[in-house]
């Protein structure tokens, strides 16, 4: 089977971001000082990651007709994941003060 445009994109898209946050990981782990600003760095970093590689796993699910409704939920769920992570790291939306029931 080949795989389409839109197939393809997404892979290049994911496994770019993959090297990009391995990079730029690698530069905040290697720099002299570690205050607030790198923890951010390596917290979107690690996100990325880890939401990139669960990506990816489901992406190959996209291939099988059956499991198509599977791998577009997972790739949503993958992708708001990500920026809701990305959204509490640096600090956009207030995780500290949630209503209590």
């Amino acid at each position: 089977m080949q795989k389409t445009a839109y197939e393809q994109r997404f892979l290049v898209i994911l496994i770019a971001a993959l090297c990009i946050g391995a990079a730029t990981g690698i530069y905040v782990l290697l720099s002299d000082d570690f205050g607030n600003m790198e923890l951010k760095i390596t917290l979107t970093t690690l996100a990325l990651i880890g939401y990139s590689l669960s990506g990816l796993c489901v992406s190959s699910l996209y291939e099988k007709e059956r499991y198509r409704v599977f791998a577009l939920a997972g790739i949503a769920t993958a992708v708001s994941g990500y920026l809701l992570n990305l959204l509490a790291v640096w600090e956009t939306i207030d995780i500290d003060h949630t209503r209590e029931y």
